[in-house]
């Protein structure tokens, strides 16, 4: 058994999207549940407080004057409960795990977009050439103090262009370990200062 819509012959163009929220149309969920349109208004009737604002979501179909009546992803995992067969159920695992796979794309892609956004403002005033100079420095082994002299660039500021070159390496547990015993010593030697001015 397929956990996804195209087991049930549906594709994802056949959800719409709208402000972030995700619907289906009666039209569709009629064909798949194999029950008419009618009796999906008449359950949505009968268990009004249960669906909530069914039936006010009308989208313009493609080429089309007519509107879609659809319903809402909670709606749709709602009217599978109530239908209690076992197509049902196996649909809404299938929605259910559709619409998952929907939002980790969109995520991905927003994750994306993000890092995209953050190397322009990183490398907003850095000219190509010299952006180019400073990947060959770093491959001839100069390190990032080093660049941070030949360049007049901050520290912080080189080492976000490392992270984004492919040259930032993360510190070994090794070093991790060494940061805190120094950290914790020279908290020691503050507590010892403070200890002997009272």
């Amino acid at each position: 058994m397929s956990n996804t819509i195209q087991h049930f012959g549906l594709s994802q163009n056949q959800i719409i999207k709208e402000h972030g929220e995700f619907y289906l149309p009666i039209s569709v969920l009629s064909e798949v549940l194999k029950i008419t349109p009618q009796s999906i208004y008449q359950t949505i009737k009968r268990y009004r407080e249960d669906f909530g604002e069914a039936l006010n979501y009308k989208f313009k179909a493609i080429n089309n004057s007519q509107s879609i009546t659809a319903l809402n992803e909670e709606q749709v995992y709602t009217l599978c409960m109530i239908s209690r067969s076992e197509k049902a159920r196996e649909f809404r695992r299938a929605f259910a795990q559709t619409i998952k796979q929907i939002r980790q794309k969109e995520y991905i892609h927003i994750s994306e977009l993000a890092g995209l956004i953050e190397q322009k403002f990183v490398l907003r005033d850095i000219p190509v050439k010299k952006l180019n100079r400073y990947k060959k420095f770093r491959k001839l082994g100069l390190n990032r103090k080093e660049c941070c002299k030949a360049f007049n660039l901050p520290y912080s500021r080189m080492k976000q262009i490392d992270k984004i070159l492919g040259f930032y390496k993360p510190p070994t547990e090794k070093v991790l370990k060494v940061l805190k015993a120094n950290a914790f010593k020279k908290q020691q030697n503050l507590f010892s200062i403070t200890e002997s001015e009272v």
